[in-house]
This record gives C-alpha cells, structure tokens and sequence, in this order.
C-alpha cells in the first residue's frame, strides 16, 4: 500500500504526498526508528519471498473454454458485481456474449484470453479465497503476453495492461503494477485515446463510450498511483480531450434514446465519472504544492485557494442520487469508495498547506483542518464497516485499511508536531484523539478477518500509541448518522442509511463449495513472458514494499 519506509538505497516512495513520507514524519518527530528487517517470529519479507507463488504452482489457462464454467462463473460474477461497479474497465455485455461463444471463433479478440484471466483473479481474490489460485490465474494471463504486443496496439490490449497493473497494486507489488500501468497509458496515447471526433453520428454509440471509460479509468488509477507513492503525474488532464462517460449502464447504450445522453440514477459509471472529476484534482494538488519549486507565496495562496474552492465544487456538483438513502446496495461500495478517496485526498492537501503557510491560511490552522479531516476520514469508514459488514469484501476493504491507517498516522503526527510546538513531551491526550485512534484499530481489527495488511496496520497503529503513552481505550461505539466533522455536507455521506445489505462470499469456505483443484501444472516455457521485461531488470528496484507491514520494527 506503498507506507512503508524506503529501503536503504533511498528507492521506492519518496515524494512528500506518499503514505511512506508520512509514515518517517511520525517515526522521526516520535523519537522511533524503523528497522528494514522482519520483527522476530515475523515470516521473511525479502522480494523472493513475498513474490506471487512460482509458475509451476499454479495451471495453464490459454483458453477460456478448459476452465470449468460451474467454477468460473461466480468468480465472473464477483468481478462484474464488487469490482466493475467501481472500475468499468469491461463492457459486461460484451464480455459475457465473447465467454459464451466457440472457443475455436477466429474472431476472438487476441487479449479476450487475457483479460478472462484477470477476471477471474481479480473475482477469486474479491472473494477472498485461496492466494495461490488467484495468483495462478495471474500468471496464466501473464504467460499469454509478449514482448511483440508492443508492436502493435489495441483498446482490449489496454484494457488487460490496465487490469494486470491494478491487481498488482492490490496483491502488494505497486512497483511492476506502476510500470504495467504506464505501459498501458502509453499505447492509450497512441491509440489516441485521449481525443475524440465530436458530433460524428456515424460512430458506435458502444465503443465510444467504452473508450472513455478506459481512458477516465486509466487517467484516475495513474494519479492515484503517483499521489500515494509521491511519484510525478504522467498524464496531464489538460491535454485530455476526450469526455467523460455518460452516466449509462451497459444495456443502457442501446435502450435509451439517442438524444438523452445520461440516465438520473446509479450506474456502473456512476462512481468512476465522480472519481475522475476528483483526480482531476488531485493532478493539481500533486502539480501545485507538492512538485512544484515555486517560493512565491502569492502563488502558493492562489493554488491554495483555487485548490479549495475545487474541491468544495467537486461535492456540490455531485448528483443527487448519488446521497439517496435508496440506492442499490451493489452501489454502496463504490460510493463509499469515492468519499474516502475525497477525505484523504482533502487531509493530504491541508497537511501540504501546513508546509506552506501564508496570509490566507496559517500553518496552525492547516494542521488543525488535516486532523479534523482524519478524524472524520476513520469515523466514516467505521460507520460502514459497523453498518455494512455483509457487504465488505476484499476491494473495500483494501481502501478501508489504507484510508483508515493514513487517517491514524496523521492523528499520530498531529500530536507530535503539537508536542513539538510546546517543547514538553505532555502525556496527556485529547480525547477525540484517543477515541478516533480507538475507532480506527476497531475498525481495523473488523477488517483483519479479511485483509492480511489490517492487522500489521492494528500493531503500527498501537505500536506508535504506546510509545508516546497515549492511551487506547475501547472504542466508542459508531454512530451510523454519517454525519461529519462539516455537517450538513456529510449528513447524507456513505454509511449515513440503516438497510438490509446482501450477503457478499467473502470467506474461505467459497473455494470448498466451489471444488476447485489446484494440481494441474503450468508450462515452464514462459521466456518471453510480458513480466519478465520489469522482473529482471537487475537495476530496476523490485516490490520490496509490502501492504502486510511484514518489514516493521520499533525501538524506542
């Protein structure tokens, strides 16, 4: 989850908006340090070690048809319900009609393979099942790219790109992920992804609107990457002409009439469209206050203002029904999603105004905002795990961990930096400092049953707290009026509504009703395999970094 420290070469996270950066911040002002080596009776953490099971581990998917469909089908399923709501990276429709036809069509897409395999690892790792066997979908799809696919280009060659980089940065190799991704927004830029003929009623109504999607989806999952591990933005919105997606569901395409242009309710491109416009956004944060070298203060007042009022404008441009009590519990997640994206985007961005105070906003009242922001931040995120347990499942609860944990280190930070301000080192705490502190290692233990990552982030969290005595006492219990710290602008926030959720398999025992073998073997001739490029690059840092904490000492 890229909040780790760097390693001892000073590769890795580095920029100031990263989870590692503010990660040091807490260990340096608390008088801790972090050790690069396993605490004892931790499993190793070198690459070797934490790297996706072996090739030979796993089985051979070259073609869609060898897998069984009694099998596949709930892991399509999962993909299509918990991840292509929130990244509508696949057309459904399409996807499905490709699935069902002979496997011998020679007008398969030549990627289809690949991307059939993504989507079953990424629905056998949403339902949390067995790592090896997602892993061996992984490299099954990986096994069927080369090096020659960069000789030529295509939107379902992005699209699979686009899914490879994504899984890893959620199966803890951000690194390969980070460079799958550029990869992918390269050839998009080829492709010309990025602009669009306007008002050609000769184009398909389908493809146009899947072309957006991948270009806004790819646009958003790049920023993200270079806002959490501090690394520069490698694609400028300003040089994007292409719209975003209208607010359609797949089948929606073809029913609504032409001349509409959207429909007044939660689609699958409902969220992604809200995200897009937020880093949009967070491309200026990142370009204005973080990469920027300006020591103008007037500059920096204006960015900072301009910054403000963009992110107030984001909230109240967001439709009505996106806040509607009665939304589809399938939307719940990707909502939820987008407004934790919205708080820890808006706490990095006070804490980056504490770097650089000026007449219009004090470093003090910067501090004081960023710490209001994370408390609301892990309130949040506590009141839809208490209030939609049967909904949570690997891709929330992979958001949940890492804005819940950046939301505690910035608590932690903030009574340092007061601490530090008062030159005494007070043992007393503030209460909503001990409460949100509580809350967030509650919320994370909710989280641990399902995410390895959570419970390392629960010892770093208690770890700091007992080091600087502040005390953790049982957490108050949530309250599921969703209303945060700026009032009525969360009154109607994620969370907020009391309903009945649907059960979500996010439990081992899915792999026992399933039957699934895992003794099949996979080929060993994968030379040219696409990951190698990256893989054995002997001056190219590897994933030293770890979303499960594993590489974390403290002494104090």
């Amino acid at each position: 989850m890229a909040s780790l420290p760097t390693d001892k070469h000073g590769a890795g996270f580095l920029g100031r908006s990263s989870g590692s950066s503010l990660y040091q911040q807490v260990t340096q002002l608390a008088g801790l340090r972090s050790s690069g080596n396993a605490p004892t009776g931790e499993p190793s953490n070198s690459r070797h070690d934490r790297d996706l099971p072996s090739l030979r581990s796993g089985f051979f998917l070259s073609n869609a048809r060898v897998f069984s469909t009694v099998i596949s089908t709930p892991l399509v399923d999962a993909y299509f319900s918990c991840y292509n709501t929130s990244n509508p990276v696949l057309d459904e429709r399409d996807f499905r009609r490709s699935l069902g036809r002979d496997s011998g069509n020679s007008r398969r897409d030549p990627y289809f393979g690949v991307q059939y395999q993504l989507v079953l690892a990424i629905g056998h790792w949403i339902i949390g099942g067995d790592e090896s066997l997602h892993a061996s979908f992984y490299h099954a799809a990986r096994a069927q790219l080369s090096l020659q696919c960069l000789e030529s280009g295509s939107l379902s060659l992005v699209q699979a790109l686009l899914l490879v980089g994504n899984f890893l940065q959620k199966r803890d190799r951000p690194n390969t992920g980070y460079n799958y991704i550029g990869l992918a927004g390269r050839i998009a830029v080829g492709l010309g992804l990025h602009r669009e003929a306007h008002n050609d009623v000769t184009q398909d109504r389908g493809r146009v609107q899947l072309r957006r999607r991948v270009l806004w989806i790819l646009f958003y999952i790049e920023s993200g990457f270079a806002l959490t591990t501090g690394r520069p933005c490698l694609i400028d919105d300003g040089a994007i002409e292409t719209s975003l997606p209208a607010n359609l569901d797949d089948e929606d395409v073809l029913t609504v009439e032409r001349n509409k242009t959207e429909v007044d309710r939660p689609t699958v491109c409902s969220a992604m469209i809200v995200q897009s416009k937020l880093a949009i956004i967070a491309n200026r944060l990142q370009r204005n206050l973080f990469a920027s070298k300006t020591v103008n203060s007037e500059e920096i007042e204006h960015s900072i203002k301009s910054l403000e009022e963009q992110l107030l404008d984001w909230r109240v441009q967001i439709p009505a029904y996106f806040y509607s009590a009665g939304v589809p519990e399938w939307f719940r997640g990707p909502r939820a999603i987008v407004m934790w994206k919205e708080q820890n985007l808006r706490m990095i961005f006070w804490r980056a105004c504490k770097r650089n105070p000026n007449a219009y906003l004090s470093g003090e009242e910067a501090s004081r905002r960023s710490y209001r922001t994370a408390l609301e931040n892990i309130r949040e995120i506590a009141n839809f795990c208490h209030d939609y347990d049967d909904l949570l499942h690997q891709n929330i609860c992979w958001y949940a961990t890492y804005c819940s944990f950046q939301a505690a280190l910035v608590l932690i930070l903030g009574q340092l930096e007061e601490r530090q301000t008062a030159s005494t080192n007070t043992v007393g705490t503030s209460l909503p400092l001990a409460d949100g502190l509580s809350q967030a290692c509650t919320c994370l233990n909710v989280l641990s049953s399902r995410m390895a990552a959570a419970r390392r982030c629960v010892s770093v969290v208690e770890n700091l707290s007992r080091s600087l005595n502040i005390n953790l006492s049982a957490a108050p219990e949530v309250s599921n009026n969703g209303l945060g710290t700026d009032g009525s602008l969360y009154a109607n926030a994620p969370g907020a509504q009391n309903g009945e959720a649907t059960n979500d398999p996010a439990d081992g025992s899915t792999l026992g009703q399933l039957n699934v073998s895992t003794d099949l073997a996979l080929p060993l001739d994968v030379e040219q395999s696409f990951d190698m490029l990256f893989q054995q690059m002997q001056n190219f840092e590897g994933d030293w970094t770890t979303a499960d904490f594993g590489n974390l000492n403290f002494e104090v």
